[in-house]
């Protein structure tokens, strides 16, 4: 970049100027710049300043010290409210990114766990199920415990007879009379 392309882009900078009038002259003056012009009227006041401005930059990139020209105050209070808002937004992702995470391990552990537990379950309650038809298979059967096993058979035969014609359909080769193939 050239210095008269620095010094038009410095130019373009957007300096509040607080106008003052006072014994019939027109004051303007750029607080970062620490510049204060006189002139007759607005105008001339106005070409002054920026005459001054252009002196100020030139120097400024005369001692190849442009980039340390003061921002205008809105620019400055802008970069300073965006250095200020880095580490807030920085922590604010961090955060973020790890309650995603942690919904997503829960997520998981969810679906595992409901995946898992009906197995286990069955598993257990097969085993259970198991152990009980070895014990009654291995103990032995008196004629009263025969007697008392087809008396309860004879109730819940009792109680699902209801139950059998709505069921029969799923069974066609019983409903019918028929045999399974």
């Amino acid at each position: 970049m050239s210095a008269n392309e620095t010094v038009e882009t410095l130019m373009q900078r957007s300096y509040g100027v607080e106008l003052t009038e006072a014994d019939g002259k027109v004051w303007m003056e750029i607080a970062e710049l620490h510049l204060l012009v006189e002139g007759a009227n607005a105008g001339e006041a106005f070409d002054k300043l920026n005459a001054e401005k252009r002196r100020i930059f030139e120097s400024y990139i005369a001692a190849d010290k442009g980039a340390k020209v003061p921002l205008p105050g809105a620019e400055r209070e802008r970069r300073a409210l965006g250095g200020a808002l880095k580490p807030f937004l920085i922590k604010a992702s961090v955060v973020a990114f790890i309650g995603v995470l942690l919904v997503v391990a829960a997520n998981v552990s969810v679906f595992y766990l409901l995946e898992t537990a009906p197995k286990s379950v069955a598993k257990k309650a097969g085993r259970a199920a198991i152990q009980n038809l070895q014990h009654f298979a291995a103990e032995e059967m008196t004629p009263e415990k025969q007697q008392k096993l087809r008396l309860a058979m004879r109730d819940v035969v009792a109680k699902l007879q209801p139950f059998s014609a709505e069921l029969a359909p799923l069974f066609p080769c019983t409903a019918r009379g028929g045999t399974a193939q």
